[in-house]
């Protein structure tokens, strides 16, 4: 096997419980890829493998994204399944592509995601139940406002100390939670609503600007652009300051505030939702009010200078200019 095949089937082992972002066609419901079969028949091996992954991973994912493991690590699967990779695959490409290909991805993607999935389209049916559409540029910003506001009036409640305790740092962590939410609403809004935002996360952002595709696709992937974009942003993790920093950098064309006062807040965070408030020595997590009155004031203050700079860097923009 030659090196560039070896990368691409590396890269999909480590994707490979990661959903890739997906359209949606006319009627609003989402598209699974559909790879044209005329095409792999004469296609490189290289292309034929991505092809093959983006199907795949546009209609399984990791079956924890949707329903609780039961106390053994298996899980109900009330949605069908488990489904198998090299079997899917099979199903769909066998006697179009060479059965070596197939098995070579069936490979990758077991490495990297073991041989039990769930059905993709159940995951995106539940995350649309609480999914928030921004009607205007300052909603998100408001949003966070008042999210905080409520969150913050929680520490002012009476009664058992653990349980006191407790929700200092239920509180602590919802804040990181409340800018995650703020900042995937912000970009959401401003790529749908502004063809310079859109075209800079199209063309620098990597996850974007490298994605495969045919030249007979062009005109249909033009249609779904807005669509793909929003796909891929809600796929994001909104806490890996790393991957967020250059949404900004690419699609408003600033950079924005230092994300790193919050790396600590971050790790408290997950030690708290992940680990029942303790941290990896096993030692519990002690957050107080003014700890929690802190990280809503450092939110807010970050939450309010990125707005400020959308507004000086996209938002004088008339709309009139934008699609």
């Amino acid at each position: 096997m030659n090196e560039k095949l070896k990368e691409i089937l590396d890269g999909l082992a480590k994707s490979a419980r990661r959903p890739i972002a997906r359209a949606m066609d006319e009627a609003g419901e989402f598209a699974a890829y559909e790879p044209n079969n005329e095409a792999l028949k004469e296609a490189d091996p290289e292309f034929v493998l991505q092809e093959m992954g983006d199907w795949f991973l546009s209609r399984y994912c990791d079956p924890s994204h949707w329903k609780y493991g039961e106390a053994d690590g298996s899980y109900d699967w009330i949605w069908g399944g488990p489904f198998e990779p090299g079997a899917q695959l099979r199903g769909r490409f066998a006697g179009i592509v060479g059965d070596d290909l197939i098995e070579d991805l069936a490979g990758a993607l077991r490495r990297g995601g073991g041989e039990e999935w769930a059905p993709l389209d159940r995951v995106e049916a539940f995350g649309e139940l609480y999914d928030v559409e921004a009607e205007s540029p300052d909603d998100p910003l408001a949003l966070l406002k008042d999210r905080l506001a409520q969150s913050l009036r929680l520490l002012a409640m009476q009664g058992d100390p653990a349980s006191v305790r407790l929700l200092s740092n239920l509180v602590y962590g919802s804040a990181i939670s409340t800018f995650e939410a703020f900042l995937w609403e912000t970009v959401a809004y401003w790529a749908a609503h502004d063809e310079n935002v859109l075209r800079g996360l199209v063309t620098k952002l990597p996850g974007l600007r490298d994605r495969p595709m045919m030249l007979g696709q062009i005109f249909d992937e033009q249609d779904r652009l807005r669509a793909t974009v929003r796909t891929y942003l809600s796929g994001m993790v909104w806490h890996r300051w790393d991957k967020v920093a250059p949404l900004f950098l690419h699609g408003f064309g600033f950079r924005p505030p230092s994300f790193r006062p919050f790396y600590e807040a971050t790790a408290k965070r997950h030690h708290i939702v992940h680990r029942s408030s303790h941290d990896l020595e096993g030692e519990p997590i002690a957050i107080s009010t003014a700890d929690c009155i802190a990280l809503a004031g450092l939110v807010d203050q970050c939450a309010q200078e990125i707005h400020t700079l959308i507004r000086e860097h996209v938002g004088s923009r008339s709309f009139r200019d934008s699609f």
